[in-house]
C-alpha cells in the first residue's frame, strides 16, 4: 500500500510540474519601419507543429512552455526567434528583408529576367558607350557586343549598317531598333550620351515578340531620364582632339614612278602623256631612255590625309519632383 501511494504521488507531481510549465503567450507584431501592425505573421513554437497567425490588429495568442522558443515569419520580413524565458507578453518589431534583385530586361510589352530568356542577350551600359569617341550610338557598339558587326558608311553624316550574326533573313539583315518602346529603322540620330543602356537580342526568337521585322535581331535602347529623388542638376560632358590617318601609303614621286615603268618594260604607257605635253620645260619630256621632270612633285594623297580637329560638347538639364521628372539635353559634334 505504501509503495502504491508513492507511485501515485510521483505521477501527480510530474503532472503538476508539466502543467505549471505550459503558459499562455500574448503579443503584438508590428512593422519596425512604420510601427504598423502586421496581420498574417506566422508564430510557431520551434521544433513543433504548433503555431498561430496574427490577426488584423497584429495580435496573437499561443500556448507554449515557459522555456520554449517562438519563431516569427512573414514574407518580405526577416525571421526572428524569441525565447519565452517565462514571459507571457511580447511586442515584436519585424524589419524588412532587403533582397538583391536580379537583372531585369524590358522585352516587348513586359519584362523578363536574363536567366529566363531563351534567346542570347547582351546589355551595354552607358559608361561603355562613351569610352570611345564616336559619331553615333550605332558606331559605339562596334567591338562591344559579340556577334554584332558595325560597318561605317564612310561619310560623316552616313548611317552605319549593323549585322547581327551575319546576313540572312527574309526581310534583309537590318535589326529592329526599339527606343523607349518606339520602333525606328536606325538610331544614328541618337546621341550616345543620352543612352542609359542598350540590350541586343541576337536570336530570331525575338520575332515572337516583335514579328517578322525582328528577324535580323532587336536592339533595345533605354534613354536617360530625370529622377524625382534628386534636385535640379546641370551636367556637361565634352572632349576635343586631333584625328589622323594611320598606315599611310608611301607614294612615289615623278622620277621614281617613271623609273619603275622603264624597269618593268611598260614605259610605252608614258608615250600618250609625252605626246600630249610635248617637250615643255615644266612637263615630262622624252629623251631616248631618259626623262626630264617638273621642278616639284605634289603628293595629293598626303594633302588629302592631313590632320583634322574633332570636338564634341553635351549639355543636359535634369531633375524631378513628386509630380514630374524631366531631362533636356543638347549636343554639338
Amino acid at each position: 500500500m505504501k509503495k502504491l501511494l508513492t507511485v501515485f504521488l510521483s505521477v501527480m507531481l510530474l503532472t503538476f510540474i508539466s502543467w505549471a510549465q505550459t503558459q499562455t503567450i500574448n503579443g503584438t507584431v508590428t512593422d519596425a519601419a512604420n510601427n504598423d501592425p502586421l496581420p498574417g505573421v506566422t508564430v510557431v513554437v520551434k521544433g513543433t507543429m504548433q503555431g498561430v497567425v496574427t490577426g488584423v490588429d497584429g495580435n496573437f495568442t499561443i500556448e507554449a512552455d515557459s522555456d520554449a522558443i517562438l519563431v516569427f515569419g512573414f514574407v518580405g520580413m526577416k525571421s526572428q526567434e524569441i525565447e519565452i524565458s517565462g514571459r507571457t507578453n511580447f511586442t515584436i518589431e519585424m524589419e524588412p528583408d532587403i533582397i538583391g534583385l536580379e537583372e531585369v530586361v524590358a522585352i516587348g510589352y513586359g519584362t523578363a529576367k536574363v536567366k529566363d530568356l531563351t534567346a542570347p542577350i547582351t546589355t551595354v551600359k552607358a559608361a561603355e558607350l562613351t569610352k570611345i569617341a564616336s559619331t553615333s550610338a550605332v558606331s559605339a557598339l562596334q567591338g562591344l557586343v559579340p556577334g554584332v558587326q558595325v560597318m561605317d558608311a564612310g561619310a560623316p553624316q552616313g548611317t552605319p549598317s549593323v549585322r547581327i550574326r551575319g546576313i540572312g533573313s527574309m526581310r534583309g539583315s537590318a535589326p529592329l531598333f526599339i527606343v523607349d518602346g518606339m520602333h525606328f529603322g536606325n538610331i544614328a540620330w541618337l546621341n550616345p550620351n543620352d543612352i542609359q543602356e542598350i540590350s541586343v537580342l541576337k536570336d530570331a526568337s525575338a520575332a515572337a515578340i516583335y514579328g517578322v521585322r525582328a528577324a535580323g535581331g532587336v536592339i533595345l535602347v533605354t534613354t536617360k531620364s530625370g529622377s524625382r529623388s534628386e534636385g535640379f542638376t546641370i551636367e556637361y560632358d565634352g572632349y576635343t582632339g586631333i584625328e589622323s590617318t594611320s598606315n599611310i601609303l608611301q607614294m612615289s614621286n615623278g622620277r621614281e614612278y617613271s623609273t619603275m615603268m622603264i624597269e618593268s618594260g611598260l614605259s610605252s604607257v608614258l608615250d600618250p602623256v609625252i605626246a600630249k605635253f610635248g617637250a615643255a620645260s615644266d612637263k615630262i619630256s622624252w629623251q631616248g631612255t631618259d626623262y626630264s621632270y617638273p621642278n616639284k612633285d605634289v603628293d595629293y594623297y598626303d594633302e588629302l590625309m592631313d590632320k583634322g580637329t574633332i570636338m564634341n560638347h553635351n549639355l543636359s538639364l535634369r531633375g524631378g519632383s513628386d509630380n514630374i521628372d524631366y531631362r533636356v539635353s543638347a549636343s554639338y559634334y
